[in-house]
Parts: C-alpha cells; sequence; structure tokens
C-alpha cells in the first residue's frame, strides 16, 4: 500500500505547487485507502472486549499520527509568539489543536496559511476514526454492510444539501465549493466505499478486477470531459489539466457526483493492485512495488504534514535560480522527502516503538501482516 500512498502525496504537491490541477484527488485516495486498511483491522480484531478493542486501536492511531501534528502545531504556535500573523491566522489554532479546522471554511473571514491549510483533512480523517471503530464493532456484519451502503448513497446527498443551504449565501460559488469540500460528511462515502471493498471481501470476489478498473476510468474520463465542456459553455474557464474535475466546483452538481465517482475509480484501483491475477502483476501495476514508491509512501504522513511549509520557503530561495517548473518540482520533491524521512527515523519511530508496548495481542501470522499495514497509516 506504500506504493498508493506515494502516487497520492504526489498528486497533493504537484497540485499545490501548480503544476498539476487534478492533484487534488490524491485526498480522495487516501480517505479511500484509509477507509479500506483501517475496516480491514478492526475487522480482524472484533473478536476482542469492546474496551481492549477500542484501546489498542487508538493507542496505536495515537502514536502514530499525534507526535508529528502536536509537535509541528507547537513549533507554529512559537513562531507565533515572536512573528505578527494576521488574527485570521492566528485565530485558527484552536481549531487546530482539536481537529476541527475543516469547519473554519464555511467562515467568510476563513484566510489560507501554508502552514496548515492542507490539515483540513486531517480533521476530518480523526473525526472519522471517533465513529468507525464503534460502528464496525456494535454492527453485526450484515448491517455493517448495508449501513455502508446507506452513507455511500447519502454522502451525494449531504453535499447536495449543504450547497443548497451554502451556495448563494454570503460565501462565493467558490467559497462554498471548498466548505462542501472540506465537510466531514462530504468524505464519509469515501471511507465507507474504502471499507466496503474490506467488508465484501471484494478483490476475493472480483474475477476481472483489470476490466473493472478501466471501466471506472472510462466512465470517469467521460464525465470530466463532458463537465468540462459543459463548464466552457457556461463560461468558466478550466484548465485542460484538471481533466474537468476542477476541486471545489459547485456548477452542473459537480460538488455532488464526482468526488463519489472518483472515490469508486480509486476503490477500483486499490482492487486491482491488491488482487494476485496476471493483471495486478502487470508490468504499470508493479510500479507501485518499486523501492523507490516504498520509500516516499512508507513517509507521506510526514511529506504531507511539512510540504506546504516547506513549498512556500522553497519558493522564495529557489524560484529565482531555477524558476518554477519540473526541475524546482523535482528539487523541492526530494527535499521533502528527506526531511520526512529524517522525521520517521529520528523522531517518529521512537512513537511506533511504544505501539506494542500496550494493549497487544497474540495474532495469527495474515493478521500480523494486516496490522503491518495499520502501523504504517
Amino acid at each position: 500500500m506504500d506504493g498508493i500512498r506515494a502516487l497520492a502525496v504526489a498528486l497533493v504537491m504537484l497540485f499545490h505547487f501548480q503544476l498539476f490541477d487534478a492533484g487534488w484527488v490524491g485526498v480522495q485516495i487516501f480517505f479511500v485507502l484509509s477507509g479500506f486498511l483501517i475496516t480491514r483491522i478492526l475487522l480482524d480484531e472484533k473478536n476482542q472486549s469492546l474496551n481492549f478493542y477500542l484501546k489498542r486501536f487508538y493507542w496505536r492511531r495515537s502514536l502514530r499520527i499525534f507526535p508529528l501534528y502536536f509537535t509541528y502545531l507547537l513549533l507554529v504556535s512559537t513562531v507565533f509568539l515572536f512573528v505578527s500573523m494576521p488574527e485570521t491566522t492566528t485565530g485558527m489554532l484552536p481549531y487546530l489543536y482539536t481537529y476541527t479546522f475543516n469547519f473554519t471554511r464555511l467562515s467568510a473571514e476563513w484566510a489560507h496559511s501554508p502552514l496548515f491549510t492542507h490539515f483540513w483533512s486531517l480533521s476530518v480523517e480523526e473525526q472519522f476514526y471517533l465513529v468507525w471503530p464503534l460502528m464496525v464493532f456494535l454492527l453485526k456484519d450484515k448491517w455493517l454492510k448495508r449501513a455502508l451502503i446507506i452513507i455511500i448513497v447519502a454522502g451525494p446527498l449531504c453535499r447536495y444539501l449543504l450547497g443548497e443551504w451554502l451556495i448563494g449565501s454570503n460565501l462565493s460559488d467558490e467559497a462554498a465549493g471548498e466548505a462542501i469540500y472540506w465537510f466531514t460528511l462530504s468524505h464519509f462515502d469515501a471511507f465507507a466505499i474504502g471499507g466496503a471493498i474490506a467488508l465484501f471481501r471484494l478483490p476475493e470476489r472480483i474475477v476481472y478486477p483489470g476490466r473493472l478498473l478501466i471501466a471506472t476510468l472510462a466512465l470517469t474520463a467521460l464525465a470530466g470531459v463532458v463537465n468540462w465542456f459543459m463548464l466552457g459553455q457556461q463560461g468558466i474557464e478550466q484548465n485542460i489539466h484538471n481533466f474537468g474535475f476542477g476541486v471545489g466546483v459547485v456548477q452542473n452538481y459537480q460538488h455532488v457526483w464526482s468526488y463519489t465517482l472518483l472515490n469508486f475509480c480509486f476503490a477500483a484501483f486499490i482492487i486491482s493492485l491488491i488482487t494476485s491475477n496476471t493483471f495486478s502483476r502487470s508490468y504499470p501495476m508493479r510500479i507501485f512495488e518499486h523501492p523507490v514508491m516504498v520509500a516516499i509512501g512508507r513517509v507521506s504522513y510526514g511529506m504531507y504534514v511539512f510540504h506546504w511549509a516547506i513549498m512556500a520557503v522553497f519558493l522564495k530561495v529557489m524560484a529565482p535560480v531555477v524558476g518554477k517548473g519540473w526541475l524546482s518540482f523535482g528539487l523541492y520533491f526530494c527535499l521533502v522527502w528527506f526531511i520526512s524521512w529524517l522525521s520517521f527515523q529520528q523522531y517518529e519511530n521512537r512513537f511506533l516503538r511504544l505501539k506494542d508496548r500496550l494493549f497487544s495481542i497474540r495474532k495469527p501470522k495474515e493478521v500480523k501482516a494486516n496490522a503491518a499495514e495499520m502501523a504504517s497509516l
């Protein structure tokens, strides 16, 4: 799965570097992948007591996520003590510390900051962690399957209703689209689609995953092309690099259907990679097992946390020398990876080594392999 994480973080970085307008979909990949891996782990450990099950899950998640996240926020807070910042920026800290930052986009006074704007997705994921483990544990598989289907169907409906409320309010269409995109319930269908891969055991049931992937890619591409032309007819300029999927677009009800369509596409991609057949062993798919991709994916969390702040400094220093093209991005990407690798090796690993100190259980080898995925999330 590290190869998929590498792709996702590279897409996000390309998007923020303004080299690939469709790169924002990397966040959707993270959401679907997280839904799959988390659900698979939770299903494997469902035979434990509720108390132990929850303590083990939150202990391991906290060790993976909190040390880097809160250390970064403490550094940002320290900077704010010595460097004058607008109140709209410093006022975001309470929301960042409580993982509610994504809700700030609902305010007309919201302001961008390269230090933490991208943390909205981390807030969404943490809010997912609050409800998902309990739901997986309490519901029998039959009812859990029904719940996932309901969530998948309800996702577009939630975005539609939120859009009806926000569009035409005190927010511009662009701001309303961003607020919808940042909202927690707007992405629960992504986690549910990922969870369905594990719960319905789709890699074992789908005989031709390659055909499924090609079909979903074709449908997504067709929808993107049609949407791109329709937006053009409405006088809304779209970069060809976004393939008809601009982020936060509300025209043509894109906020309603596009996220779910992309989520299904990435689910098909994940299924194709983890299914043991000729297609999954083909050369294009084996790229995601390359040691370079694995090395990037292993530190993708740190890269996501650090990349925007590093980019702000990098562009000021290096852009006058090498410009802001692909060469510049390559140097920037390597720098972000190296800093993230140092952080992982010298800091984050200290906490990850503690994950089995508490709430450890003896597991069969197959389940241990799944737990390894959880540790690297």
